[in-house]
């Protein structure tokens, strides 16, 4: 069964809002942001997943403006879409 969920294409949204942000802060947030999405995988315990997540889902929020949220990896589409949709464990 695959599982379509909305897609908002956060980098496009970004760029296209308006911003008092340095050419250099973005650079160093979008750099934190990969590091983050990397030690996500590797964080082995309950905390230390959410933690890891709060910091994302934060910093995140100096891109896009949202009022809630959370964060959901997978190997690939179809996982990640059962996941975010509470089909799978691991989110």
């Amino acid at each position: 069964m695959t599982v379509r969920a909305p897609v908002q294409n956060i980098m496009f949204d970004a760029l296209m809002t308006p911003s008092a942000a340095s050419p250099s802060s973005i650079l160093l947030n979008a750099s934190v942001l990969v590091f983050l999405f990397r030690a996500l995988p590797g964080a082995r315990t309950p905390d230390r997943r959410a933690h890891v997540t709060d910091q994302l889902l934060r910093l995140l929020e100096d891109f896009v403006s949202f009022g809630s949220g959370r964060v959901v990896v997978g190997d690939d589409l179809e996982t990640i879409f059962l996941r975010a949709a509470g089909e799978l464990g691991g989110a």
